[in-house]
């Protein structure tokens, strides 16, 4: 209370109906009250707690009402973890606390304790001044909507950031208002499905306008841009022309496959050593597949491939290599029965609705998101990994920890991929090559027979699936100035059990582009010219100009 959506806040004539109701049924109230201070004048906010408190006082009959907040929404404080819980006593303060000694829950830290005290001591002009930034940002919004969008009706929250908006009037199915959302308006609500299950919610979305005002007109005009093109061009009104999409069969084996091997037989995985490009090329067969008639608004949906973003592919094989990324947040959406190497470091990489695939990652000094895939194959040394809705993947990681969320049949083994120059890039991701807590798994929803239809949520992979990979480098790029190549090298490999490190390797030959599109060139030194100072980018300027 508030809640959002709708953002309303309780009268108290409710709220003292709620705790009498509670009162006389014997339940306890649990009251989350983390958008109270965000309450928007003229409305004021009641505690649900003062109001059980006053029904004591007067000697009638009263719930007990535990209350929870934080100043994480008022605030912008969500990233510290910093909340409080309110007691109607002593007893309840005890029992409360004996759960979170259970659960390895923790008091917070300095940070978030000083964090929290700052916010109530001395943050009340703060947040009048962002009171009032909000309610000019909601009044803007309903300006725009009422004059250029019509069709959308918004209802301005009581309290809070958060606008419930009404898209019936625009006709569209849920699947269809969620893409003309994202792809068409090119702006990011939360659905009303996210709310509740119902024929009406999914009509709904709900909008967060807590951004700087230039941002709010950005994504206005966005919204109206986008309306004006749906009123021209109706959904199913008109169809996009048939098109042909070549794919490609996949050459890669997936994980499963080889494990299964590695166990059956210690040979087996060298066996199905995965081709180079050049093979891969010869041996793939194009496949034209009709799409049935694509809806105009669906007609984004084409593949995307840039320096870091792979999106929409079949059986393709992309690469990158070491200067083409440096330290790039890296997209993969979408893709069924790929291989992707990252063989560069980065600060963090996405993997998401991807089935079937092989993503062989150099050092991400960030975190590692798979979500929503399945039937995937993933070699990372990342800071953080957390799977989200996935099913049936072997992960192979050098991490501080796995998360496990929602997912099912994901197995772990360690870090398992050797490649020209990964040691430097160990280093400029910073991670550390003694750290590796790759098997101590943490599972969001460990007990919960419901994910999975009863599957094991995660296991360790047996030691007899384990299998290396090398890539390797075509014999002329060895060497070179961009990729500062030399031999495939494994950072971790001193981390390994005997058996592993002696385990066959899949050999992957690739040969990356003398010339890279991609690449960013990197100094290796400077020189002072006239009192300022000049780069230099290869071995022959080094030579040539004093450094």
């Amino acid at each position: 209370t508030p809640p959002t959506p709708p953002g309303r806040v309780w009268p108290p004539a409710e709220l003292d109906s709620l705790v009498a109701a509670a009162a006389e049924t014997g339940v306890t109230i649990v009251a989350d009250e983390i958008h109270a201070d965000l309450t928007m004048p003229p409305h004021q906010f009641t505690p649900c707690a003062r109001v059980a408190a006053e029904r004591r006082a007067v000697g009638k009959p009263s719930a007990r009402v535990l209350t929870l907040c934080s100043p994480s929404k008022a605030f912008n404080l969500a990233g510290l973890g910093s909340t409080f819980v309110v007691t109607p006593g002593a007893a309840e303060r005890a029992a409360y606390v004996r759960e979170c000694d259970h659960a390895h829950g923790t008091f917070g830290g300095v940070f978030q304790t000083e964090a929290l005290q700052a916010s109530y001591a001395h943050g009340g002009a703060w947040l009048d001044a962002a009171l009032r930034q909000i309610a000019s940002n909601i009044e803007q919004l309903q300006r725009t909507l009422k004059a250029s969008a019509p069709e959308l009706l918004a209802v301005s929250p009581d309290a809070g950031y958060l606008v419930w908006i009404n898209c019936s009037a625009l006709g569209l199915s849920a699947a269809q208002l969620e893409s003309w959302w994202v792809h068409e308006a090119k702006v990011l609500p939360s659905l009303g499905l996210e709310f509740a299950d119902d024929r009406e919610a999914e009509q709904f979305v709900r909008l967060n306008v807590a951004v700087p005002p230039a941002t709010l007109h950005l994504a206005l005009s966005r919204i109206v841009g986008a309306l004006v093109r749906l009123r021209a061009s109706p959904p199913n009104a008109t169809a996009a022309p048939v098109r042909k999409v070549v794919a490609f069969a996949p050459t890669l084996p997936s994980g499963r496959e080889v494990a299964a091997a590695a166990a059956a037989a210690p040979d087996a995985a060298d066996k199905m050593a995965p081709p180079g490009p050049e093979a891969q090329a010869k041996q793939a067969k194009p496949v034209e597949q009709e799409e049935a008639q694509v809806p105009t608004l669906k007609a984004e949906e084409e593949a995307e491939e840039t320096r870091t973003t792979f999106k929409r592919f079949q059986g393709a094989l992309f690469a990158r290599f070491s200067g083409e990324l440096n330290g790039a947040t890296v997209e993969l959406e979408g893709l069924r029965e790929c291989t992707v190497l990252l063989l560069d470091w980065t600060s963090q990489v996405t993997i998401d609705k991807c089935v079937g695939c092989t993503f062989v990652l150099g050092p991400v000094s960030g975190s590692v998101f798979l979500r929503d895939s399945s039937g995937c194959t993933l070699s990372a040394p990342c800071r953080q990994l957390r799977t989200r809705g996935c099913e049936a993947c072997d992960l192979f990681v050098h991490t501080l920890g796995p998360v496990v969320e929602t997912s099912a049949g994901i197995r772990f083994e360690r870090y398992n991929v050797s490649y020209p120059g990964q040691a430097a890039h160990f280093k400029r991701a910073g991670l550390d090559v003694a750290k590796n807590n790759w098997a101590e798994v943490y599972d969001f929803n460990k007990g919960d027979i419901s994910i999975g239809a009863g599957k094991e949520h995660w296991s360790l992979l047996p030691p007899a699936a384990f299998a290396r990979l090398e890539v390797q480098f075509e014999a002329g790029m060895l060497g070179t100035s961009r990729l500062n190549a030399g031999a495939p090298e494994n950072a971790t490999l001193a981390l390994l059990p005997a058996d592993h490190a002696a385990a066959p390797a899949r050999v992957l030959t690739v040969e990356p582009p003398v010339q890279s599109k991609f690449a960013e060139r990197q100094p290796i030194g400077k020189r002072l010219i006239e009192g300022k100072w000049e780069l230099i980018y290869d071995e022959e300027e080094m030579t040539a100009k004093p450094s």
